[in-house]
């Protein structure tokens, strides 16, 4: 610093030299200060308001499960079994596989109905809860005796902290 003083005597050099170290004492001044000052495990948030140091939020900021029920498609071509796919329609029509931000993932409730009973809108509370699934196709084995069956199916997200989105609408598939 004092050789940058004097204009007489200063160089280039001796600017860019000053600046190089006065880069390392904020570096080094501002480690201290993040590591031992704000970051000291033994200082509390009180102190920190006290002596007016930021205060870090230790929270998680939670993110709200989304507000739509998924898309829903049966595949029923198989014997035996339905495969459910649940996501979102994307713009070529195709429902995308993956959940959405805030979801953790689907609970998918059922209600079977004999082949000859006339379609209904079911109520989603009084359906039996199926199971809960993170990946999609989702498969569910029918045995034999209940080829001919009808079988609703209601989906909707949920995240991990017991919040849920609305229903998705009821798909019907027939045990094949």
């Amino acid at each position: 610093f004092a050789k940058t003083s004097e204009k007489d005597t200063s160089t280039s050099a001796d600017v860019a030299a000053k600046n190089d170290a006065k880069k390392a004492l904020i570096a080094i001044m501002r480690e201290f200060y993040n590591r031992y000052v704000i970051g000291s495990p033994t200082m509390t948030n009180e102190q920190r308001k006290t002596y007016e140091y930021p205060v870090r939020d230790t929270e998680p900021t939670p993110v709200p499960v989304p507000v739509d029920g998924p898309d829903v498609e049966i595949d029923f071509s198989h014997s035996g079994a339905h495969f459910i796919l649940f996501g979102k329609y994307n713009t070529g029509g195709k429902i995308t596989r993956g959940l959405p931000k805030g979801a953790h993932g689907v609970e998918i409730r059922r209600l079977i109905q004999d082949g000859d009973a006339p379609l209904i809108e079911p109520e989603p509370n009084a359906m039996e809860q199926l199971t809960l699934a993170s990946k999609s196709p989702h498969e569910v084995v029918y045995d034999r005796a209940s080829k001919g069956l009808k079988v609703y199916y209601v989906l909707r997200y949920f995240n991990d902290k017991g919040e849920h989105s609305l229903w998705s609408k009821t798909a019907v598939a027939i045990v094949n």
